[in-house]
């Protein structure tokens, strides 16, 4: 059996499927891909038990078959490889791989493909269809406040929450909080799921515009079809925190700052302060914000000042500086608003205006410095 294919293209479909591959397989053949030919199609399986993702494109062939390829060695091998035709050939009496390029020949041998676990079917109850850009765009800004701590396991993930006329996307570690609300005509009654944050990886290597992606659902799975690419993704079965009810309603004080210029300012400041707390002091009055931090164990300290929006009382603030450096990263708009209450309550972080159709919140929550800078 054999077929024909653009070293190149086979490249690109491999590099999508090697995040399905894990560095440490539960079993030997999970370190392989899967290549299935039926006539001129031809479709890549990689996975590794939580993630499954299968790829499909046309070929030269006529065969039908099924073998394994070693998954290391087939994608570094390409990778060193100048565009051009290639031609894999599988020994079934042998068990064993040639691959066959202008420079040269290449073999390897090949697992079992009995070994290889079986999708499961799933009669999924719920399928909707949404811009897959959006989609994206929405899981990636929400990614970054998911949990690190293995201990917090539903936090790990993205809650998705489908409603008849919007789709609510949010993510926390109790530290952090973003809610990213695309307004789309679904029809679902509501309907959630917790994303593992893996997910958001693998869609950024296939999606690259606004055709529909399907998303298909039952309770432990879903599924995502994307143009040929299906990705098979086990969902955290544990319930997400009540996000909503830790979002403050009375917080009337809005300053208004650039973004860019607020993001550079707090990436020189925490050069000086401390490394672990990222503690930072936040002097908001006419149209000003002081900005201080300090490292006593070190000696260190700096402060800036940068304009903003902003006549009210004067307020003292402070954040943790490394939150609000990721915050302001993962949002695109000239200028950022942060609305308060009082000093020890949780600030509203949003875009100056949201895009049509969407509407981003990040929670700011305050933190105690260690002692107040002199000036």
């Amino acid at each position: 059996m054999n077929l024909i294919i653009s070293s190149g293209e086979l490249y690109k479909m491999l590099q999508i499927g090697q995040n399905a591959i894990s560095a440490k397989p539960q079993y030997p053949i999970l370190a392989d891909f899967l290549f299935d030919i039926d006539g001129n199609i031809l479709t890549i399986t990689s996975s590794d038990l939580e993630f499954t993702i299968i790829s499909e494109t046309q070929i030269n062939s006529g065969n039908e078959g099924k073998f394994a390829f070693p998954a290391e060695i087939l994608i570094n091998t390409l990778r060193e490889m100048p565009e051009q035709p290639i031609e894999l050939i599988y020994d079934k009496e042998n068990n064993g791989l040639k691959m066959i390029s202008s420079y040269g020949e290449y073999q390897s041998g090949s697992n079992d493909i009995d070994d290889y676990p079986k999708i499961p079917e799933v009669d999924y109850s719920i399928k909707v269809a949404i811009p897959a850009g959006r989609f994206l765009k929405a899981l990636s800004t929400c990614s970054f406040a998911t949990a690190t701590d293995e201990i917090k396991t539903n936090m790990l993930g993205i809650s998705v929450n489908f409603q008849p006329d919007a789709v609510e996307i949010a993510a926390t570690d109790a530290h952090k909080m973003v809610k990213y609300t695309l307004f789309h005509r679904s029809g679902m009654e509501d309907t959630s799921f917790v994303l593992p944050k893996k997910a958001v990886s693998i869609l950024k290597h296939i999606i690259n515009d606004e055709e529909d992606l399907i998303i298909s659902l039952d309770k432990n799975q879903v599924l995502f079809e994307y143009k040929k690419h299906k990705i098979y993704c086990k969902l955290i079965n544990q319930p997400f925190p009540n996000y909503n009810s830790v979002i403050p309603l009375n917080n009337d004080k809005e300053i208004v700052v650039n973004r860019q210029e607020w993001l550079r300012s707090l990436k020189r400041i925490t050069l000086y302060g401390n490394r672990t707390t990222y503690q930072t002091s936040f002097l908001v009055k006419d149209n000003e914000i002081k900005i201080e931090t300090l490292d006593p164990d070190f000696s260190n300290a700096a402060s800036e000042v940068i304009k903003c929006q902003y006549t009210g009382e004067e307020l003292n603030l402070s954040y943790n500086a490394k939150f609000l450096i990721d915050s302001l990263s993962n949002l695109e708009s000239e200028e950022v608003k942060l609305a308060v209450s009082t000093a020890g309550r949780a600030a509203i972080l949003t875009p100056g205006e949201n895009e049509v159709g969407e509407n981003i919140l990040m929670l700011v929550m305050p933190v105690r410095t260690r002692k107040p800078i002199a000036d």
